[in-house]
């Protein structure tokens, strides 16, 4: 009987301690909170607890709140929803209270980004949390990615457009003074660049141009021009009596006496022609000679006077005209001939007249009807000698002219002729038949190159 009450009292026991702890969780059950949003029981708490930033939790009645995701953010307690971060910032990490700002050259152009992006050669960012890179501008470069700040073109380099990653060289022809500069400028005419990349134009050094606008070389000015100065864009052509021999002068040289040039440019001096001349230098054109002078040969610097015994009746004479026979000139210069007075006579190119005397000087006569005579002869010529005699004939004693002897003689030098008549043989039996005769002796000279007849006669007796 004990027993048994034993048995039941420790049953009833248990039960009893099992019905107290029941209810007991019963009753814990039924005082433990339900959490808002935003909020969270941890597993045994009697109260609710906000979620951190970082997290947070949109759902009532949670255990846990969530991390945000990466490119989200949770900056609050108490958070029910995650934050997107926005253009120009970014998250990496879940749990994030905040955004990151990109970093100066970097950028982020959409929302919920996890990383940010470095910009690429021509843009850059200066400052954080840039949602673009900016384009570099005209004049200026960047050559490198992630970079922070543009850097202007130095001076021989230039950038036309945005965004360049490099600068342009300036072209042969062109040139960029200063920096940042978004175009070359041309060189202008008497300038020039042959290589590239240049800050300033060569001016065309003197004895060369450049005519026209970015030019890459200079030009050699030709024979007949010349530059003096540097940085000319055209060649000055040789001035008239002037002249310029060679290629790249930086002269022109004056033609010297006897020489000149008429027109601009030329490149020798011509020589004064035969009958003109040229007494200075610098001369653009020649003199002619004055009548009474010449000039025989090209390039004269003076006129010759016409030489005593010849003349010159006109301008640009070149050479002078000898006296004709029976005229003179005494003096140097002459113009004109005079024609000699008359019983007077002169060959070609005389200076003076000679007197016309009678030409034989003797005569006699010899054995066998033969005369002897001696004539003079004051110059070179011909001689003609004529020798005649008279006869009668018939009952009426009718008289007749016969020839005695005739000549014709080449005088070769002036002096004295000396002469042996012969009778014709005709002219032999009516000497001889005749102890008496008168010859009739006729000589006619006339001097070389002369139309003056010397003529002279003498009558003679012969046995």
């Amino acid at each position: 009987m004990f027993k048994r009450s034993g048995v039941l009292a420790l049953l009833c026991s248990l039960t009893c301690a099992l019905g107290g702890l029941a209810m007991n969780a019963a009753s814990a059950q039924a005082t433990a909170p339900t959490c808002n949003p935003g909020s969270f029981l941890a597993s045994g708490g009697t109260s609710c607890t906000l979620c951190q930033p970082g997290t947070y939790q949109p759902a009532s009645g949670q255990s846990l709140c969530l991390p945000a995701a990466p490119g989200y953010f949770v900056s609050d307690l108490g958070a029910i929803a995650e934050q997107a971060c926005t253009p120009g910032y970014y998250s990496p990490l879940p749990g994030d209270t905040t955004c990151t700002p990109a970093a100066p050259g970097y950028y982020v152009d959409t929302g919920t980004a996890i990383t940010s992006i470095a910009c690429s050669a021509g843009y850059y960012a200066a400052s954080m949390g840039q949602s673009a890179c900016t384009a570099a501008s005209a004049g200026h470069y960047v050559d490198t990615t992630a970079a922070t700040a543009q850097t202007a073109c130095a001076a021989g380099s230039y950038a036309p457009t945005q965004a360049s990653s490099a600068c342009l060289p300036a072209q042969p022809g062109y040139f960029v003074q200063s920096l940042g500069s978004a175009a070359q400028s041309a060189c202008v005419p008497g300038s020039y660049t042959s290589l590239p990349g240049q800050i300033n134009c060569s001016f065309a050094d003197p004895g060369n141009y450049v005519a026209t606008p970015a030019a890459t070389a200079e030009v050699t000015c030709q024979p007949g021009s010349f530059t003096a100065f540097s940085g000319s864009d055209a060649c000055t052509a040789a001035a008239r009596g002037s002249y310029v021999p060679t290629a790249g002068a930086t002269s022109q040289r004056t033609c010297a006496a006897g020489t000149y040039t008429s027109a601009v440019g030329q490149s020798s001096c011509t020589d004064a022609p035969a009958g003109t001349y040229i007494a200075a230098s610098g001369a653009s054109a020649p003199t002619p000679c004055a009548a009474g002078t010449f000039s025989g040969v090209t390039g004269a610097t003076s006129c010759t006077a016409a030489p005593a015994g010849s003349y010159v009746s006109t301008a640009d004479a070149t050479g002078p005209t000898p006296c004709p026979a029976d005229t003179f000139a005494s003096g140097v210069g002459a113009t004109t001939c005079t024609s000699c007075p008359q019983q007077t006579f002169s060959q070609v190119g005389a200076t003076a007249c000679q007197q016309a005397a009678a030409p034989v000087t003797a005569a006699a006569e010899t054995t066998q009807h033969r005369v002897a005579a001696t004539v003079a002869t004051p110059a070179t010529g011909q001689l003609t000698v004529l020798a005649t005699f008279t006869t009668r004939t018939g009952r009426r004693h009718t008289q007749r002219t016969r020839t005695y002897a005739r000549y014709k003689i080449e005088v070769r030098s002036s002096g004295s002729t000396h002469l042996l008549l012969v009778p014709r043989r005709a002219a032999r039996r009516w000497l001889k038949s005749n102890r008496r005769v008168l010859v009739h002796l006729t000589i006619v000279f006339v001097p070389t190159g002369t139309t003056t007849r010397i003529t002279s006669s003498r009558v003679l007796r012969i046995h």
